[in-house]
């Protein structure tokens, strides 16, 4: 049996990132799908309305400077 040990880079649930220039969101949720992809479910106000929505990383303008990225791992047999 062979064992083989997986990392990806992760951003932490609760990081805040800038979705557009004026859209501040909050990372509320994180799936990890087929080949490493990771979507991000975040969260906003809009008026008195909250809303949600799934990005990847490369959707947002910035990230939060002090949530920095976390590594997670799988082990594989």
């Amino acid at each position: 049996m062979t064992t083989k040990t997986n990392t990806i880079e992760i951003h932490n649930i609760g990081t805040l990132v800038a979705l557009t220039e004026t859209v501040d969101a909050k990372i509320v949720t994180i799936a990890i799908h087929e080949n490493n992809s990771i979507a991000y479910e975040c969260s906003w106000w809009s008026g008195d309305t909250r809303t949600k929505d799934w990005f990847s990383s490369s959707d947002f303008l910035s990230v939060g400077e002090k949530d920095a990225v976390t590594k997670i791992g799988f082990i594989r047999g």
